[in-house]
């Protein structure tokens, strides 16, 4: 579920474009990047960025949105808040890379 918002407010008199502030919160600070398979060898293995730094809790938020709760899931790493702001995800929500 990918949010698509613009990234740039109105043009100000001066000419220039502001930047909008980030949409998740300060205290996040990073989100997870989650490959989900159905068994080891799965050449149709998806990645994920999850809003959310835990990975517990960026799995069950795969889990009970994919609805494939038998599948592997494995936490690849960190993403930074850059990246998160970036391709404007708000805590809780994901996106298939």
């Amino acid at each position: 579920m990918t949010t698509v918002q613009k990234d740039l407010r109105p043009e100000s008199p001066s000419g220039v474009f502001k930047a909008r502030r980030p949409l998740h919160s300060a205290g996040m600070g990073f989100g997870r990047l989650i490959r989900v398979r159905a068994h080891r060898r799965d050449a149709e293995a998806t990645i994920y960025v999850v809003a959310e730094a835990e990975v517990e809790k960026a799995i069950d938020i795969l889990k009970i949105a994919l609805a494939r709760p038998h599948d592997e899931y494995e936490d690849l790493g960190r993403v930074t808040d850059t990246l998160l702001n970036t391709i404007a995800l708000q805590p809780g929500q994901f996106t298939r890379t």
